[in-house]
């Protein structure tokens, strides 16, 4: 397997285990403030991807911001 591949498997499968852990009360569920810290952080994530593309369609008209999918 490619390492990038090797390492977004393993994140995937780690958040779904601790996703997992928390619906079966083995962990606590997030507070508010770590839910806020997450979403912000997702946010500046989804942003930074947007500007990317936008970027990137500038500079090659015609292309879709789809076909520069990461992933």
């Amino acid at each position: 397997m490619v390492p990038i591949f090797r390492s977004r498997l393993y994140v995937s499968l780690l958040i779904g285990d601790l996703q997992i852990r928390r619906v079966i009360g083995t962990l606590p569920p997030l507070d508010e403030a770590a839910i806020a810290v997450r979403a912000e952080r997702a946010r500046l994530v989804v942003e930074a991807r947007y500007r990317a593309c936008e970027s990137a369609t500038a500079q090659a008209p015609g292309m879709r911001p789809t076909d520069l999918r990461q992933g």
